[in-house]
């Protein structure tokens, strides 16, 4: 975790939202290394967690617009309480959202307030840039 190309992903399934029973790997990937490898396990600092989470994978996968808050770029922003982060995705029931959630902006437009998803749906698949 602590090697500085070591970002985070899952190979879990997303089904339509609100319908079926996924894996936690569909829900607890993200939170999970929050809580585990910053506030309980101190194995990262909280700036190498989300580097590892967002600007990482975009490099990666070469999405130009996204994974850094600069001007330019696509505003997707999570606002979260670390000390309240935690997964609490199981196997036997439809995913609740992770808790500590406060505000997650998708490309500019407010999607979830207070842990509660909005109406917005401001999504869409990201495709590659060419180099």
């Amino acid at each position: 975790m602590t090697q500085p190309w070591t970002t985070t992903c899952f190979d879990g399934e997303l089904d339509a939202l609100g319908e079926g029973v996924p894996p936690p790997r569909s829900y607890g990937p993200f939170p999970r290394k929050l809580r585990h490898d910053v506030v309980a396990g101190n194995v990262l600092t909280i700036e190498q967690a989300v580097h590892s989470l967002t600007g990482l994978p975009a490099t990666v996968f070469r999405l130009r617009d996204r994974g850094a808050i600069r001007v330019g770029a696509m505003a997707d922003v999570a606002v979260f309480d670390l000390a309240a982060v935690r997964d609490r995705a199981t196997y036997t029931q439809r995913p609740p959202l992770a808790a500590g959630k406060k505000q997650v902006f998708v490309n500019g437009r407010l999607s979830l307030v207070d842990g509660q998803l909005t109406d917005v749906r401001a999504g869409h698949v990201l495709r590659r840039n060419a180099p």
